[in-house]
């Protein structure tokens, strides 16, 4: 719907122009020269529409499989989505979009159908984009960490364990130097609000519970505006959700964060083109939202509710954080070289643009690292102990990057070309549990990852009784120590039946997740 949108609005004039170049092309061809303009062009916007790729490469007369693959899945759904077009109008955008060849086409014809496919290909990008990533996700977002450039907002369609760790080979054999990138210059929500964000759907009763209560909490806010209660129940969960992924860590930074709300809101709602857009703003719409954020985020008028907030952030904190030196780790062991958007060394909780272009504060940055360093020479154990202890404050993220940058270093071989082995979990926790290998001959390094961590206790001994009973099984002739990059302990394998294995709370028992190198 909303491609369709960005078609009829902001891409007008050349869907006209497309629309005229096919009609022009079917009064060519003598089996389709009585198809009407109107209906070709409202089947060519409807394929257009469902094409599931930003676009194909066609760029000559022998289309290539995925491409035509990709054109057939698109007009299967129009099919579907728009049955009162006569099958004969999908039948002949089929055969100019794939460059179908049948003996009534001659060489010339065949040739204006390429150009016209060439000039289609150049709007599909532009217009998933915009109906996709600057549209329909500002309208559509159960859970917003799912809603990125390249993503997918339904939370039924979040991959599991083993289509990851498929993704992942795939990917090490077809682009085995790319990125890995966990924030960029047009990320919709920085690494850090996406950890945070994520805990929530381990515990979506309790989330929705609270959104009920915040919503009749906060309706004494709302203004009417047009007959209409301004924000409308969909912009409200946005708000509620963005609030929960911005929340700072002190209630003296919550006017900054509540500026930050305010100009984050209005481009959300331009872009959804639902009540206020671009072009056409809502200028007394626009205001009374901003005014509603301004006075939930209001110790004066909305204390209960910000205690309210207060408290569903403590329940997800220490998750935030395990959730986001998993991801930074997964970053750097993964195959593929590690990308550092600008400020992300330390957690931060930063929206889309322009709120993610603030000034980086890399002198702060610079003296923790170096604090580090110094404080490591006196042993790397007891400076990860300490920094756990206090990790509210954000610095294991700094830690962690530090250490596996520095394995990834003394390493390279391995973590450049090494094998992705994925390793079975067995235990009561096995689901809560992502490990693999690189391996590369004797050289290989153990990564372990938790997931779904709401109910993982912030105590050491406590975090190890979690994992009781929680093993990891190695392949064949394994070796049997390990040594932790982040604290130097030393992890020993054990036999188990016919395998080797590794006890996941000795994996997890001083740190949070786990990088180890085999001692050969």
């Amino acid at each position: 719907m909303k491609k369709k949108l960005i078609m009829a609005t902001l891409l007008r004039v050349e869907m006209r122009w497309l629309g005229r170049e096919i009609a022009y092309l079917a009064a060519r061809d003598r089996y389709a020269r009585n198809l009407l303009r109107r209906e070709l062009m409202d089947a060519l916007i409807e394929a257009t529409a469902c094409l599931p790729v930003y676009r194909t490469y066609i760029r000559n007369l022998d289309a290539p499989s995925r491409a035509k693959e990709s054109i057939e899945h698109a007009i299967a759904e129009a099919r579907r989505r728009g049955p009162r077009l006569g099958a004969e109008c999908y039948d002949f955008v089929r055969d100019v979009l794939t460059l179908a060849n049948p003996a009534h086409v001659d060489a010339s014809q065949r040739e204006e159908r390429l150009a016209f496919v060439m000039r289609w290909q150049q709007f599909t990008g532009s217009i998933t984009a915009k109906g996709v990533e600057d549209t329909a996700l500002y309208s559509y977002y159960p859970l917003q960490s799912l809603n990125e450039v390249g993503g997918n907002p339904e939370p039924s369609k979040i991959a599991s364990r083993e289509t990851f760790f498929e993704f992942i080979r795939q990917r090490q054999k077809r682009w085995p130097n790319t990125l890995n990138a966990a924030s960029t210059h047009d990320t919709k929500r920085s690494e850090g609000v996406r950890a945070r964000l994520n805990a929530l759907s381990e515990i979506p009763d309790i989330y929705s519970k609270e959104i009920r209560e915040w919503a009749a909490l906060n309706e004494l806010h709302k203004e009417t505006v047009d007959g209409r209660k301004v924000p409308d129940s969909n912009e409200e969960y946005l708000i509620y959700q963005t609030i929960v992924g911005l929340w700072p860590a002190y209630e003296s930074e919550l006017p900054f964060v509540s500026e930050r709300l305010q100009a984050y809101i209005i481009k959300s709602i331009r872009e959804a083109m639902v009540n206020t857009r671009w072009m056409e703003p809502n200028v007394d719409y626009e205001r009374a939202t901003t005014r509603f954020l301004r006075r939930i985020l209001s110790p004066q008028f909305s204390k209960v509710f910000m205690n309210s907030v207060t408290r569903l952030q403590e329940r997800i904190r220490y998750a935030e954080m395990v959730n986001s030196l998993g991801q930074t780790l997964l970053k750097n062991t993964c195959p593929g070289v590690p990308d550092f958007y600008q400020g992300t060394e330390v957690c931060e909780f930063h929206l889309v643009d322009p709120d993610n272009r603030t000034p980086v504060d890399y002198r702060t940055r610079i003296h923790a690292l170096d604090e580090l360093i110094a404080a490591a020479k006196q042993g790397i154990a007891e400076l990860a102990g300490e920094l756990l202890s206090n990790w509210r404050d954000g610095c294991l993220k700094l830690f962690l990057i530090w250490r596996a940058l520095g394995c990834r270093r003394e390493n390279a071989a391995l973590f450049r070309e090494g094998e992705f082995v994925p390793l079975e979990v067995v235990g009561e926790r096995e689901l809560h549990v992502i490990s693999y290998l690189r391996r590369m001959g004797k050289q290989q390094a153990l990564v372990v990852i938790p997931r779904w961590v709401v109910d993982l206790p912030n105590g050491s001994g406590e975090t190890s009784a979690f994992w009781k009973r929680t093993y990891l099984k190695l392949p064949a002739d394994p070796p049997f120590s390990w040594r932790s990059v982040f604290t130097s302990h030393m992890l020993q394998s054990k036999q188990a039946e016919d395998h080797r294995a590794l006890a996941v709370e000795e994996a997890l028992r001083y740190f949070p997740v786990a990088l180890s190198i085999a001692e050969v």
